[in-house]
């Protein structure tokens, strides 16, 4: 009888550590997890911190917040010359009042009304050949070229 109690406990015991071993494998997981959240909002928060020091703060901005401030700066001039050559290949403009696209031939806006210069397409003298690419690889042709410069495909 006394090695069945012992066996007894023994089980109840192996059991009991093991809840106990998947509680704490759990609450490590919620801590851990809190954590995650917290440092998300923690960099959240910087990433207001910047922008708000950006928008008030570059002028009088010194080194090296001042370099930091410039490349933002120049990242944004980046920015709005892709998205002016998106304009152009979509073939819409931002209306000059409310900034929604409108098209190129758009003389007021569709959404606000208001007037907007109607851009005049280039004469076919100024505009650019158009681009060639090869079949065989994708790769860009040279104006008038009869082989493709990177897989030797002729063309």
């Amino acid at each position: 009888m006394a090695l069945l109690d012992d066996l007894k406990k023994r089980v109840a015991d192996t059991t009991q550590g093991a809840v106990r071993g998947a509680r704490d494998i759990s609450d490590a997981a919620r801590y851990n997890s809190l954590i995650s959240d917290e440092q998300k909002t923690i960099a959240n928060l910087y990433g207001q911190v910047g922008k708000y020091f950006y928008e008030h703060c570059t002028a009088v901005a010194e080194s090296p917040l001042k370099e930091l401030c410039d490349a933002i700066a120049a990242a944004n001039g980046r920015i709005a010359a892709c998205q002016l050559g998106l304009q152009q290949i979509r073939g819409v403009k931002p209306c000059p009042n409310c900034g929604k696209e409108i098209a190129l031939a758009s003389a007021f806006c569709s959404h606000c009304g208001a007037p907007a210069e109607v851009a005049s397409m280039p004469a076919a003298s100024e505009m650019p050949p158009p681009r060639r690419f090869c079949v065989n690889c994708g790769g860009e042709l040279e104006p008038g070229a009869a082989f493709c410069l990177s897989c030797g495909q002729r063309v």
